[in-house]
């Protein structure tokens, strides 16, 4: 895990004429919440955050497009290959914070998953610099052709062993990112707070309000 201070150069910089997929996207100023992926390049990121104030980053990793491979494994123009990435921070990411940073966890995602933490497309940065290429996965475990895949990108059918041991790709749940950030970044309680927990507060007063109560017979004269 990188644990990295905010970077204080602000926000990041805009990037101008991006290829991505073999398309070339027009100039795309951040921040910006996506509807779709038509303005959605790989190597964007977001914050994800966190419930003890901190965050983690998501990042894109692929954006399906028309050069991509029959079957498509993306069910429409919502939904694209985000990763989660070893990082986490005091504030939101920027490009120079994210910078040497792998990947942890890669599924496909809607786009609203983003705007669901009220969170934005904060930059981009090319996945090549750090030679992140996405996690090695396949399509699924059997009946037809196994396809090893390398991010969003279709290899070559599996082998026996790779179909085997490789995990398949997944369809992650709007909220799924989040979680995964949280089991894997969240600071833990402090042990002074674990015990002022309510439970533990009620079950130390109990024996004394037990004691103060008047008996049933005394009440009733």
């Amino acid at each position: 895990m990188v644990d990295t201070p905010v970077s204080a150069q602000g926000q990041p910089p805009c990037y101008g004429s991006q290829v991505h997929n073999e398309r070339v996207a027009g100039q795309v100023r951040y921040p910006f919440e996506p509807r779709s992926t038509a303005r959605l390049l790989a190597g964007q990121f977001w914050a994800v955050p966190l419930s003890d104030g901190r965050y983690a980053c998501g990042r894109v990793l692929h954006v399906p497009g028309k050069a991509d491979p029959e079957p498509s494994l993306y069910l429409n123009t919502r939904i694209f290959l985000a990763g989660l990435m070893d990082w986490s921070s005091s504030g939101p990411p920027d490009s120079e914070a994210i910078a040497g940073c792998a990947i942890l966890a890669q599924g496909r995602l809607h786009v609203a998953a983003i705007s669901d933490t009220a969170s934005v497309i904060l930059g981009q940065r090319d996945l090549k610099l750090d030679g992140l290429t996405g996690l090695q996965e396949v399509s699924h475990r059997g009946g037809g052709t196994v396809w090893l895949y390398q991010g969003g990108q279709r290899l070559r059918p599996a082998t026996t062993d790779e179909c085997r041991t490789l995990p398949v790709m997944s369809i992650w749940g709007r909220r799924v990112i989040q979680l995964l950030a949280e089991a894997r970044f969240r600071t833990p309680l402090r042990p002074w707070r674990r015990l002022l927990r309510p439970v533990d507060l009620h079950a130390r007063d109990q024996p004394r309000l037990q004691n103060t109560e008047r008996p049933r017979s005394a009440r009733l004269n």
